[in-house]
C-alpha cells in the first residue's frame, strides 16, 4: 500500500535524520559544524510566536501543503 505524506511524515518523519531548532544567527556556524563531520545540514524551516501551536509541513514527496496542529 501507497502511504499518504501524513502517514510518512508522523511515522518516519519524512526521511529527516535529525531536526535542531536554533537560533537563526547560529545558521551557518551549526551548517559548516555539521559538515565537519561529513554529515549534510541545511535550514528546514523557522519557528514563530503563534496563538495556537501547529506544524506546517510542505511534503517533498507531493509538493502539498499540510499541518499537525
Amino acid at each position: 500500500s501507497i502511504l499518504s505524506d501524513e502517514e510518512a511524515y508522523s511515522t518516519w518523519h519524512g526521511g529527516q535524520r535529525c531536526i535542531v531548532a536554533i537560533d537563526e544567527s547560529d545558521e551557518m556556524a551549526c551548517i559548516k559544524l555539521a559538515r565537519h563531520f561529513g554529515l549534510e545540514a541545511k535550514r528546514c524551516g523557522v519557528v514563530l510566536q503563534e496563538r495556537k501551536p501547529a506544524v506546517h509541513i510542505l511534503s517533498k514527496f507531493t509538493g502539498e501543503m499540510f499541518t499537525y496542529e
